[in-house]
C-alpha cells in the first residue's frame, strides 16, 4: 500500500489519551517528546518515514532510507561527539564566566556599627574565620579601622580577603550578629573605580601642550648664531603682534636653534587658538612660517 495514511488527530488528542493511537493505521507512531505523528512506509528492502505537518497539512518525509548497521554506529559516534564538544564548550564557557565573575567581584567587607572598644586584632582573630585575610606590604592583615577629622572612632571597619567566597562566608556567618552588645552590618564592600593613572598623565599632558605655539622656520640657523639680539627681536616682533589681537599672556618665549623653532608659552590655550590664525603662513624677513600647537616634540 503505497499511498499515504489519512490525516491523524490533532497530537493534544493522544496526549489526553494515548489509547487512541489504536485506532489510526499501524504504521502510524506518535513521538511523544516531539509531539509528532510518524508515518513509517517499507519499500523494497528500504524504508522511508514521514511526519505531519499540520501547517502544510501533509505528511513530510524525514529520512530517504533507513541506514544499514555500519551507518548507524558512524552516525551514533557523530552525535555523541558532538555532543561531548557542545557540553566542553559549555564548560569551559561556564567556567570562564564564573572566573569573570569572580575577578570582578570585591574581596571585601565593610563592617559597621563596631563596639568603640574593638581593636585589629580581634577583628582578625574573629573574621579570620572565613578565609584567608589579605596581607599589606608590612606583611599584617589588611584591616583599616575608620575615624572621623577629630580622630574618634567611627564604628567602621575594612577588611581585605584573598577570595570572593569568603566575604559571602563572612557576611552570612556575621551580619546581624552581636559583638561586645553591638549588633553588627557587614556587607560586600563597594570600591569606587580609580581613574586610569595614564589617562591622567595624558589629560594633564596635554592640557599644557594647548597652552604652547609652535613657530617654526622664524629665522635662518646662521643669521642666529652671527646676531645675538637677533632673539630679542623676534621676541618682541612676537609679543607685538600678539597685542594686535588683544593676546597679552604670554608667559615665555623660547628658542630653538638647531631645528630654528620658537614655542611661546600662553595662560590660556584659547590665546594660542587665536594667535595661530595671525602666524600661520604668513612671512617673515623672507621665510614661510608654519605655526601650530605643541605636540610634544623636542626641539634642540
Amino acid at each position: 500500500m503505497d499511498e499515504f495514511p489519512p490525516k491523524p488527530p490533532a497530537p493534544g488528542v493522544i496526549l489526553k489519551d494515548p489509547l487512541k493511537l489504536k485506532d489510526l493505521d499501524d504504521r502510524i507512531s506518535f513521538d511523544n517528546e516531539k509531539k509528532q505523528f510518524i508515518f513509517t512506509q517499507v519499500k523494497g528492502d528500504k524504508t522511508f518515514e514521514y511526519q505531519y505537518s499540520f501547517i502544510v497539512d501533509k505528511w513530510i518525509g524525514i529520512t530517504k532510507h533507513v541506514l544499514n548497521q555500519d551507518e548507524l554506529e558512524e552516525e551514533a559516534n557523530k552525535e555523541e561527539i558532538k555532543q561531548l564538544k557542545k557540553q566542553k564548550i559549555s564548560e569551559i564557557k561556564q567556567e570562564k564566566d564564573k572566573l569573570k565573575s569572580m575577578s570582578s567581584r570585591s574581596t571585601g567587607i565593610f563592617i559597621s556599627n563596631l563596639p568603640q572598644s574593638i581593636t585589629v586584632d580581634e577583628l582578625n582573630e574573629e573574621f579570620a574565620k572565613y578565609g584567608t585575610i589579605s596581607l599589606d606590604k608590612g606583611n599584617s592583615p589588611r584591616i583599616k579601622l575608620y575615624y572621623d577629622e577629630k580622630d574618634k572612632f567611627k564604628q567602621e571597619a575594612l577588611i581585605i580577603y584573598d577570595n570572593a567566597t569568603s566575604v559571602d562566608l563572612a557576611i552570612q556567618m556575621m551580619n546581624q550578629v552581636k559583638m561586645k552588645n553591638n549588633i553588627l552590618n557587614v556587607e560586600e564592600a563597594k570600591f569606587e573605580p580609580i581613574e586610569d593613572k595614564s589617562q591622567r598623565a595624558d589629560e594633564i599632558r596635554s592640557k599644557f601642550y594647548s597652552k604652547v605655539m609652535v613657530i617654526e622656520n622664524m629665522f635662518r640657523k646662521q643669521e642666529y648664531k652671527e646676531n645675538t639680539k637677533l632673539a630679542e627681536d623676534i621676541e618682541e616682533d612676537i609679543r607685538e603682534e600678539c597685542e594686535k589681537s588683544g593676546i597679552k599672556d604670554i608667559l615665555n618665549v623660547t628658542f630653538f636653534p638647531s631645528d630654528c623653532v620658537v614655542t611661546v608659552k600662553f595662560k590660556s590655550s584659547s590665546s594660542v587658538d587665536t594667535i595661530i590664525e595671525s602666524f600661520d603662513k604668513r612671512d617673515y624677513d623672507g621665510l614661510k612660517l608654519n605655526v601650530h600647537t605643541f605636540t610634544g616634540t623636542r626641539y634642540t
